[in-house]
């Protein structure tokens, strides 16, 4: 995977605001993250619809949960076996 960033679009943002950014898009392959959900996520960071909204510098405790729930796999009850991993 080569992941390409547009400099003018990031200028002002820290190094760890476009890492956590980068991250979640690439984890959970956002369809069109250039939306404002209720919910403030770090993908309001580049997105343009969230008008004077307080964008986050980093993950948000819902970009937490949303990846926890994308990736959650409950190994508790069934041992995985080795072809499945």
């Amino acid at each position: 995977m080569i992941i390409v960033v547009d400099t003018r679009k990031v200028a002002g943002a820290t190094v760890g605001s476009i890492a956590d950014y980068i991250a979640l898009i690439t984890l959970t392959v956002a369809q069109n993250p250039d939306h404002c959900d209720p919910l403030p996520s770090i993908l309001d960071l580049m997105s343009s619809t969230c008008g004077s909204r307080e964008k986050p510098v980093a993950l948000t405790a819902g970009d937490v949960a949303f990846l926890k729930a994308l990736y959650y796999h409950n190994t508790a009850s069934v041992r995985p076996c080795r072809g499945t991993i």
